[in-house]
C-alpha cells in the first residue's frame, strides 16, 4: 500500500512539473507585454540569453583546444 502511494506521489510530482514548464513560456512572455516590453524585444532578450549560455557552455572546450593546440 505504501508502494502504491509513493507510485502516485511521484506520478504527481512528475506530471505537475510537466504543466510548470508547458506553462512557463506564455505566462512569462504574457507577463512581459503587461509590463511594457513588446514581444519583439522578448525575444531579442531571449536570443541574447541563449547566445550568451551557448559561449559560456564552449569556452572551456575552447580553452582546451587551444592549450592542446599550443603544445604541439
Amino acid at each position: 500500500m505504501q508502494n502504491n502511494i509513493t507510485d502516485h506521489s511521484q506520478h504527481l510530482e512528475s506530471g505537475l512539473s510537466m504543466a510548470v514548464a508547458k506553462t512557463s513560456p506564455p505566462l512569462v512572455v504574457s507577463g512581459l507585454t503587461l509590463a511594457g516590453v513588446q514581444l519583439q524585444d522578448w525575444l531579442i532578450l531571449a536570443t541574447l540569453l541563449y547566445t550568451v549560455i551557448q559561449i559560456i557552455i564552449a569556452l572551456p572546450k575552447l580553452k582546451q583546444s587551444f592549450s592542446e593546440w599550443r603544445k604541439k
